[in-house]
């Protein structure tokens, strides 16, 4: 994808989005071809997805399961519990059918964006982790600290960010993913954790 298609994408965005959402999207295009320079990633790749990994942000969750179900996506019950990864299971269909997205690469990395899942791949850890740290991003546990860290071990960082989601979760009493919870027993299972030597690893 060249330029000026991503532009054309971005103009399009600009559109469908509100403007907060829009700049949100913006920060984490960057953030993700940022953090694709660093960790050997296709960069443009990495930017699409950033870009596109909130294209359905705006629908209802009424709108969504509608959807979603007009696509020939079967929710499961735990999806419908928590309605707030919705527009992650619908991006793909969205990028595919209104932004012409047919690479299943950025299309995976759109679906996975919020919940992670297990043996996740490095563009779908990028676009995870930009969403979470992107700069207009204010409130996200930890933020400092995990900042820090990504640039340093994405794997560590992935794992801080998804001990933190669950965490924070849990104090509101809302519907744990069980992509997120696989997410975590995977890293628990592979050894990996926020307690590495990050110097090594510059």
């Amino acid at each position: 994808m060249n330029i000026e298609e991503l532009l054309a994408i971005r103009a399009k965005l600009k559109e469908n989005l509100k403007p907060e959402r829009y700049e949100h999207t913006l920060g984490v295009a960057f953030t993700s071809a940022a953090l694709a320079m660093r960790y050997g990633a296709d960069i443009r790749k990495a930017e699409l997805a950033g870009l596109l990994h909130d294209c359905a942000k705006n629908y209802k969750t009424e709108e969504l399961i509608s959807m979603c179900k007009a696509a020939g996506i079967e929710l499961t019950e735990n999806e419908l519990q928590a309605p707030q990864v919705l527009h992650a299971v619908y991006a793909p269909v969205l990028a595919r059918a209104a932004y012409g997205i047919e690479d299943e690469e950025v299309l995976s990395a759109l679906r996975w964006h919020t919940t992670g899942h297990a043996n996740m791949t490095l563009l779908e850890k990028i676009v995870y982790i930009a969403d979470y740290i992107e700069p207009r991003r204010e409130k996200a546990d930890n933020l400092a600290q995990v900042r820090g860290m990504a640039f340093l071990d994405i794997d560590a960082t992935l794992y801080r960010i998804t001990v933190d989601t669950i965490e924070f979760l849990k104090k509101r009493g809302v519907w744990i993913d069980r992509f997120t919870v696989e997410c975590f027993e995977w890293l628990e299972k592979e050894g990996i954790n926020d307690k590495r030597d990050f110097k090594s690893n510059l």
